[in-house]
């Protein structure tokens, strides 16, 4: 319980995780975008 705690405090607070969350999407955007162009 205290490993799950710590996981989900991680995955929410850490600027790593949020950094990699905007590549993603940044990610996703531009395999969507790119045919377009």
């Amino acid at each position: 319980m205290a490993k799950a705690a710590m996981t989900s405090e991680q995955n929410v607070n850490t600027p790593a995780s949020v950094y990699l969350r905007r590549r993603v999407t940044v990610y996703r955007a531009t395999a969507y975008v790119y045919p377009l162009i």
